[in-house]
């Protein structure tokens, strides 16, 4: 059984995974659940839509769940392309269209938080409510060692840099599933997601100014870790002052992916949330 396989058949549902095409982008997408259809937007993880593995199998409980792996993620297409956030929107949009969704709940970790936060304002009419866990796009400060952390992970990956990386991203990575670690690295080694890094070049995660985020409306759940190493609180704390109708929630003892660390909390947050 392949990797990525291994980690599906984990996840506790009777999850499908399904290919559908983009325009010219060949896109592989995780569905589950009946109901209220949310939406899932892993972040800059070569491992794509499979990195919410602790999480899914919850979610399909009460929500119909659709997790795609992002243009240039897991084992969607990897063009050659900006990879700033205005390409990713634009898939994403493209993306509904063509599942015929008129309208989604949105969940964004990390880069999927500020691809997340720019579709909700580029197209408010598509989003009902938003969730923000430990997003991007809300401000300037980076550890100077997650930023060669990230460098190095994505140029010469090995299980070494990928344990440095985590560091930075997972406050117990004792949690984390070694099939996702190594399927991770799999994808990490071939050329075209090293092209994928650096043709982003961070432009994705660039911050979002305040008269952006004032222009939205949504009812937005911030996420936060309390144990965070990537992005402090002060970037929470921005969103939630600018965003009209935002409130933040802590989850105690998570770091950057706080549903690595603390999968019912945060299930239980987006669930209270949605519901």
């Amino acid at each position: 059984m392949r990797l990525r396989e291994k980690i599906i058949k984990s996840m506790g549902a009777s999850v499908e995974e399904k290919v559908v095409h983009v325009g010219s982008v060949k896109t592989h997408y995780l569905t589950a659940g009946k109901g209220k259809t949310i939406l899932l937007l892993h972040g800059n993880n070569a491992a794509g839509a499979v990195s919410w593995y602790p999480v899914i199998g919850a979610l399909a409980t009460d929500f119909k769940v659709i997790a795609p792996d992002v243009v240039g993620y897991g084992e969607s297409d990897k063009p050659f392309a900006s990879y700033g956030r205005p390409y990713f929107v634009l898939w994403l949009k493209n993306f509904l269209d063509v599942l015929g969704l008129e309208k989604i709940d949105l969940v964004g970790n990390s880069q999927g938080g500020s691809i997340a936060l720019q579709f909700t304002h580029d197209y408010p009419e598509r989003v009902d409510k938003l969730v923000l866990a430990d997003s991007g796009s809300l401000g300037n400060e980076l550890p100077l060692g997650a930023v060669w952390g990230f460098i190095w992970n994505n140029t010469f990956p090995s299980l070494f840099s990928t344990r440095w990386l985590n560091r930075f991203l997972i406050h117990n990575t004792d949690k984390i599933d070694k099939n996702w670690t190594q399927y991770s690295l799999t994808l990490l080694r071939k050329l075209r997601s090293k092209l994928v890094f650096w043709l982003g070049a961070g432009k994705a995660t660039r911050p979002i100014s305040k008269e952006v985020l004032s222009k939205i409306h949504h009812k937005t759940l911030i996420i936060w870790g309390t144990e965070e190493k990537l992005f402090p609180i002060s970037h929470a704390e921005k969103a939630h002052r600018f965003m009209p109708d935002a409130k933040i929630q802590l989850i105690e003892g998570a770091g950057h992916i706080p549903f690595f660390d603390q999968p019912d909390r945060f299930n239980n947050a987006v669930q209270q949330f949605l519901i």
